[in-house]
């Protein structure tokens, strides 16, 4: 979860400043966002775990892994590392909502706390985040 964000790199529009860096280079797929994370360009790296929560998750990670060995030009690397340093800015709490931290004795839903406040800043949300917190976080 942590390399791809917990699911964040595989959304269907990245966060406009991220738009703006995959807009350099053309190149806006999801397995350009598996490779954003890095862990196929290291040869050391043997075995890839991926937690998939549908089938359709696998052939996905197939066709990432696949595709792997065509992933090596220097402006590819330059671009992804772009990428990675754009979502390290925006994204302010490292929190892959994995749920590791819950039930939290105060009941609060901490990996929905975070998700409102990293998609605050990384979607200029300013206007709806009070609502969405209330929403998501209203919910048990």
């Amino acid at each position: 979860m942590e390399p791809l964000r917990g699911g964040d790199l595989g959304r269907p529009s990245p966060p406009p400043a991220v738009a703006a860096v995959w807009d350099t280079g053309g190149q806006k797929d999801l397995r350009w966002n598996g490779r954003c994370a890095g862990f196929w360009n290291h040869p050391e790296v043997t075995v890839v775990l991926s937690g998939m929560n549908e089938e359709s998750h696998i052939t996905e990670n197939i066709v990432i892994a696949e595709c792997s060995s065509s992933f090596s030009s220097g402006s590819d690397l330059q671009l992804i590392e772009k990428v990675s340093q754009t979502y390290r800015k925006i994204m302010k709490v490292g929190c892959t909502g994995c749920g590791y931290c819950q039930p939290c004795p105060a009941g609060v839903l901490i990996p929905r706390c975070f998700e409102i406040y990293n998609n605050m800043h990384m979607y200029n949300t300013t206007a709806e985040a009070p609502f969405m917190y209330v929403m998501r976080t209203c919910a048990l």
